[in-house]
């Protein structure tokens, strides 16, 4: 599974922002900050997200910002 999400409120997060959001909301840097430090910690994913910063969620909804390609891989 991409990111090893397992944790219900992570995965619910990560669907609605790659469905309702931008598809391509991992690519955001402050968002794979937050991939890379809540790995391996169940719910943290989640609880991040919810907390972002509304600018920085404006940027991901309009795609206005610089993508890091990810490294992750289905599977």
């Amino acid at each position: 599974m991409k990111y090893h999400l397992e944790n219900s409120d992570d995965l619910e997060q990560y669907v609605y922002y790659t469905l309702l959001v931008n598809k391509d909301f991992d690519q955001h840097p402050l968002v794979k900050k937050i991939i890379s430090s809540t790995r391996g910690k169940p719910g943290e994913f989640a609880r991040e997200l919810k907390a972002l910063p509304e600018a920085t969620r404006s940027e991901i909804k309009a795609g206005k910002f610089e993508h890091v390609k990810t490294e992750a891989s289905n599977g």
